[in-house]
């Protein structure tokens, strides 16, 4: 095993290469909206082929809080994703009663 001290986004492809799957719970959703497309490219170039992600995203109406966290609903995920990766929902919550 090995520990790699670096930014995420200056890693060096070989050193991502063995990587399998990616687990992203707030990371796109701590960038704003003009920030979004970045993280999302930068991910994809780092990303292996056939490397499979886990996104949680959030749809909320951004005038009623600001940020962070950011709205990330699905159309911004499959917008930001779909070019890369296989977009597919997995599951859909109403986290507001």
């Amino acid at each position: 095993a090995s520990l790699i001290g670096a930014l995420w986004i200056e890693l060096p492809l070989d050193a991502v290469a063995g990587v399998a799957a990616i687990y992203d719970r707030a990371s796109l959703v701590a960038f704003p909206e003009a920030e979004q497309p970045g993280f999302a490219a930068a991910l994809a170039r780092l990303a292996p082929i056939g490397a499979r992600m886990l996104l949680i995203g959030l749809e909320f109406d951004a005038t009623e809080m600001k940020g962070p966290p950011f709205p990330a609903p699905r159309s911004r995920i499959e917008q930001l994703f779909s070019e890369a990766f296989d977009v597919a929902l997995v599951d859909e919550r109403d986290a507001m009663p």
